[in-house]
């Protein structure tokens, strides 16, 4: 909650820090990149809402919509592959293994010296992963 309560209402806001934040040696000039879409306060409306999209409380509007969504999830039986980083939440990973039948079975994965951001911080590990995860399935 502390997490969408700062990206609502702090008054400097800014995606780029929040990069530095989840993108292990993001740079300066790639700092700059993901603050460059969002040129004023109007422009950020959406990325400062986007956090509170995560159903956190048991009233919140989005819940039914999860829950139609994971009842899909639970019938889907093709390959269902997980390659979260080390820093993400490895309950969520189990999750999705423990419960979509395309999941049982296959090699998943826990991508190592990661962030939140894979595919930013290993990008050729996680290519390779999904390379042969498409070959293999």
């Amino acid at each position: 909650m502390y997490w969408v309560r700062h990206c609502d209402a702090h008054p400097k806001f800014d995606p780029g820090e929040v990069a530095k934040l989840w993108i292990n040696g993001c740079t300066d000039e790639e700092s700059r990149a993901f603050s460059a879409p969002f040129p004023s306060e109007a422009y950020l409306q959406g990325a400062r809402q986007f956090p509170s999209l995560v159903p956190l409380i048991p009233d919140d509007p989005a819940i039914p919509d999860n829950l139609k969504a994971w009842e899909v999830l639970r019938n889907f039986d093709r390959p269902f592959l997980t390659a979260f980083s080390e820093t993400d939440n490895t309950a969520a990973a189990e999750r999705f293994q423990r419960e979509i039948p395309g999941a049982h079975g296959l090699s998943h994965v826990t991508i190592k010296d990661s962030g939140h951001y894979p595919q930013d911080d290993a990008a050729d590990r996680l290519t390779d992963i999904l390379i042969d995860f498409i070959r293999n399935t």
